[in-house]
């Protein structure tokens, strides 16, 4: 919304201005972010946004509950809410049968004219060609992804290189101190097997509990 990768681009073009024209940006604090997935990710994506930047945060989730993040200041409605109110939309949901295009032409169409979308869930939730037509038709104003669909996207593919794209090699989770949190997690959870507790977060209940 700050228009970093066009200052970055043109700056690297040995260019300065004009800053009112193509670098003039928008603010988020006083917007609308809308919160498509409200897991631990999600959830602190609007403590960082909605406390640390003074936005609005709106959000769904069918497998959570309203009081159950009432507490972040999400006021929790209905997908097609978060997706026609948000002037940002951001993705964190899994990649399953149900989320597969979630976001696509039809319901990319229902978004505010000029929002962004930003995916850094999984790249089979968003329609690439609808993502592009609506950039370039100016339905939206820019996106900021993380992961695609196929992943990594073709060689000379436009989402690599559109000026209102801001896309990374699927990054988000890449750091040294994430890493090790991964690794402490993994560790503690076999330890707490090993000592016939039950670990956080089983993937198969039905078959641990048996």
């Amino acid at each position: 919304m700050r228009r970093l990768k066009q200052g970055n681009d043109n700056l690297a073009a040995d260019k300065w201005g004009p800053r009112a024209g193509m670098l003039m940006g928008d603010e988020v604090t006083g917007k609308t972010l809308g919160l498509v997935g409200l897991g631990r990710i999600g959830q602190r994506m609007a403590q960082m946004c909605g406390t640390g930047l003074g936005m609005r945060v709106i959000g769904h989730d069918p497998y959570v509950k309203a009081e159950d993040v009432a507490h972040l200041g999400i006021e929790f409605v209905a997908l097609e809410r978060v997706v026609a109110d948000a002037d940002v939309v951001s993705l964190h949901a899994p990649s399953t049968p149900e989320t597969y295009h979630l976001m696509d032409a039809e319901r990319i169409a229902q978004m505010k004219d000029g929002s962004y979308l930003v995916n850094v869930a999984r790249g089979p939730l968003v329609d690439p060609q609808a993502l592009l037509d609506a950039i370039d038709s100016g339905k939206l104003a820019g996106a900021g992804i993380d992961v695609f669909e196929p992943e990594p996207p073709e060689v000379g593919s436009r989402i690599r290189k559109h000026p209102n794209i801001i896309a990374t090699p699927h990054i988000a989770g890449v750091t040294k101190e994430s890493r090790a949190r991964m690794e402490q997690m993994a560790i503690e959870r076999i330890l707490t097997f090993f000592q016939g507790k039950r670990p956080e977060n089983v993937v198969n209940p039905a078959l641990f509990d048996s």
